[in-house]
């Protein structure tokens, strides 16, 4: 009768205490919303982030969609030059981010959340953009009482950056602590 029955999720690396403790609980939000559209674990934004992206291959992949291999940045670039597009469903109706990058930096990021809940999700289309800029890394927290919205946006600017080329496994995981910010590796040798 269709559907997902099941969910495994598979993942080698990371924090245990950090993604590891994530998978779970996005596998019980996938089953739930039978959809790979669902938030993020707080916390946990750049394991969830892979995790939602692979999801929805295999469920595009699962209906019949051709899904085509993304293009490859050469040597140590991140992007192949020029400016790409991803759209993805947030609160009140679609998240669309532009990106313009070069070979080895984010050079400009226009979200689109018009549809959005005035000064709640406006709030995190106004803020992440500046955030993902500075930090040259879509892994950003999402902004508290706007998740929804920012992991669209997140899905949205993670589409388009693999279409720019990006292997998403390169880039840190960048959160802010009451002591400053922390990249996703001081994360975990402070979780060790």
């Amino acid at each position: 009768a269709g559907g997902i029955p099941m969910v495994e999720i598979k993942a080698a690396g990371g924090a245990p205490d950090v993604g590891g403790a994530a998978i779970p609980t996005l596998a019980g939000r996938i089953l739930e919303a039978q959809s790979a559209e669902v938030d993020g674990v707080s916390g946990a934004t750049f394991t969830s982030q892979a995790v939602l992206d692979a999801a929805a291959q295999a469920v595009a992949q699962a209906s019949g969609q051709e899904v085509m291999a993304a293009p490859k940045a050469e040597g140590d670039n991140l992007f192949i030059p020029g400016t790409y597009s991803g759209t993805s469903k947030g609160f009140g109706g679609d998240v669309d981010v532009t990106v313009t990058v070069s070979e080895k930096s984010i050079d400009d990021i226009k979200i689109d959340g018009s549809h959005e809940t005035e000064n709640i999700g406006s709030f995190a289309v106004d803020m992440l953009d500046d955030r993902i800029l500075e930090a040259q890394t879509p892994n950003v927290d999402a902004l508290t009482g706007a998740t929804v919205t920012s992991n669209a946006v997140f899905r949205a600017l993670n589409d388009a950056l693999v279409l720019a080329g990006a292997d998403l496994s390169k880039f840190p995981t960048v959160t802010k602590e009451a002591g400053g910010e922390k990249t996703s590796e001081e994360l975990e040798t402070d979780i060790v």
